[in-house]
């Protein structure tokens, strides 16, 4: 009796051995495929986010080009758009010089006035959509400090209140410029709405729109927003400057890192 349970306890032991083996085998075969499968995401979701962020910084060298350019631009309709403002309070400008210029050198007449309805919105080059806006956190936090610098550019209030001053607020007073340019239509002052204002009406009817409060204080309100404007591009361009710095060094440490398949060596 003893003889046949020693040999079943050595049986069992056996089979529990066989169990064992094959239980750790396999769990160590799912954990090194778990650890395997991990370390390729965390590689595949580190090299898609360093060339996004390669794409942000190239995306920010233009748009601090086109920053440059938008602030001459700027500088110049307030310049123009200023000098317009100082001949209509100017009394001793002849009524024909009020509301046009005239270039001799290009006999060529100018009435800005004519294309103050114009707008070009603020809208920087940026094509890399909204990986970085914090709806994935776990492709964020592959360099958070880099993932706030480019959240920080890309959706931060500055870039917001630039586009909606270029844009909306600007848009604002030119419907009421095309507002009140109907109004001119409609008491004869002109025979077309929404024609393009050619220099002759300006000065055959200087006197009138001198004396029209409602227009003037539309350009003054223009300007204003122009030079609020210039201001939020100024600090703009420097906080592009800043931020390139800051996207090139992180971004030159990461080309730096050497990887042995999937992992960082």
């Amino acid at each position: 009796m003893s003889k046949i349970i020693i040999t079943k306890l050595k049986q069992f032991w056996l089979l529990l051995k066989k169990w064992g083996i094959e239980f750790t085998v396999l769990f160590f075969g799912i954990w090194l495929t778990l650890y395997v499968q991990k370390a390729e995401d965390d590689y595949d979701r580190t090299v898609l986010y360093y060339e996004l962020a390669n794409k942000v910084a190239k995306d920010l060298k233009q748009s601090l080009i086109y920053t440059e350019e938008y602030i001459e631009q700027t500088n110049y309709l307030i310049t123009e758009y200023d000098e317009q403002y100082k001949r209509w309070n100017d009394k001793e400008i002849p009524l024909d010089s009020v509301f046009v210029v005239y270039y001799e050198e290009d006999d060529y007449y100018h009435s800005p006035m004519s294309f103050f309805d114009l707008l070009d919105p603020f809208n920087p080059p940026v094509s890399v959509g909204d990986q970085f806006k914090g709806n994935d956190p776990y492709f964020n936090d592959v360099n958070s400090e880099l993932s706030l610098v480019i959240q920080n550019i890309l959706y931060g209030t500055d870039l917001k209140y630039l586009k909606q001053n270029t844009g909306d607020v600007e848009l604002k007073i030119i419907e009421e410029w095309k507002i009140l340019k109907k109004k001119w239509v409609m008491g004869g002052m002109a025979d077309y709405y929404n024609i393009d204002f050619r220099p002759e009406f300006w000065i055959i009817n200087a006197k009138k729109i001198r004396k029209d409060r409602e227009a003037k204080y539309l350009l003054f309100l223009r300007l204003n927003q122009w030079d609020n404007t210039k201001e939020l591009l100024i600090d703009w361009k420097e906080s592009l400057e800043s931020d390139i710095k800051i996207l090139d060094s992180l971004n030159s440490i990461q080309a730096k890192k050497i990887y042995l398949i999937y992992w960082e060596l």
